[in-house]
């Protein structure tokens, strides 16, 4: 049965709290996720699920630390596709030029491609920065200086966010997420799936409202993120239209029909603009005022 961790690759590590977000099959799509699974499964589904939680976020912590053993001397201030479409921006590298539907190219002079070769980048920024990014924008290269920031109590955060799932400490793995958001200054897509996850054990799913939140909260960053990678929304149309379909069913039928909404708008956004034409904010987000 589908669930929404079999869109979380390996890579799901939170550095994506750098320049990584989750992997997904297509270079140029948004990752995705979902309620999916059992509503209100039976005990043995149910301690089976949660096993399989806790089995993710060890895994996670190893890729972690083989991959992103510490921090960066400098954090990065965005989150960007796989393929390096930039899908969020903190307020401080906005204001040095970032944009998002940029796509990285380069750090500090070094080409980059994938996830793993950004991440292997950022190790290469000099302690004190500035971080040199090279991005094309609307057919056009641009070389922004970003400056450091440091990465220490961000890249904390993640590991208690992973230690917390492992442990069986939902409130814990919520807690930690929360605060990894809060830190990075914009919403980063593995967070926010952690919070949904740890949210579905703690609540059995189901007609719970924090649930439906959680579920809500996920699919629609999901869209807002997707706006800014070529063909992305179509990546993730089905996904959301089941969840919103879902949501209707268990009762929640403002947030069915607000993530249809949402839905809609990105996709006749793309179909007009491609995404580093777009503006710097979508023109609706119910999620930023979630924030």
């Amino acid at each position: 049965m589908h669930t929404a961790r079999s869109i979380l690759p390996t890579l799901l590590l939170a550095l994506a709290v750098a320049s990584c977000g989750p992997t997904s099959k297509s270079q140029n799509q948004v990752p995705v996720g979902g309620p999916g699974g059992p509503i209100n499964p039976p005990d043995t589904q149910a301690r089976t699920f949660v096993s399989d939680t806790q089995l993710l976020a060890q895994k996670q912590l190893s890729e972690l630390d083989r991959l992103t053993p510490k921090p960066y001397p400098c954090d990065n201030g965005w989150a960007a596709s796989r393929a390096g479409y930039v899908v969020e921006v903190a307020g401080w590298a906005e204001r040095a030029g970032l944009r998002r539907g940029d796509k990285i190219v380069a750090i500090v002079g070094t080409t980059v491609t994938s996830p793993e070769e950004r991440g292997k980048a950022l190790y290469q920024v000099p302690i004190g920065g500035p971080i040199v990014l090279s991005v094309t924008r609307q057919g056009q290269l641009v070389t922004l200086s970003l400056p450091c920031r440091s990465q220490a109590e961000r890249y904390r955060a993640v590991r208690r966010t992973l230690e917390a799932a492992f442990r069986g400490d939902w409130k814990g793995c919520i807690a930690a997420a929360a605060e990894e958001r809060q830190l990075a200054g914009f919403p980063i897509l593995p967070a926010v799936w952690w919070q949904y996850e740890c949210t579905r054990i703690i609540t059995g799913g189901g007609s719970s409202p924090d649930f439906a939140y959680r579920s809500y909260e996920l699919s629609s960053l999901m869209v807002r993120q997707s706006r800014y990678v070529p063909g992305g929304t179509e990546d993730v149309r089905a996904e959301v239209l089941r969840v919103a379909i879902q949501l209707r069913e268990k009762g929640f039928p403002t947030y069915a029909s607000d993530l249809e909404a949402q839905l809609r708008e990105a996709l006749a956004a793309q179909a007009v603009e491609p995404p580093s034409a777009m503006p710097s904010q979508p023109t609706r987000s119910v999620y930023l005022s979630l924030g």
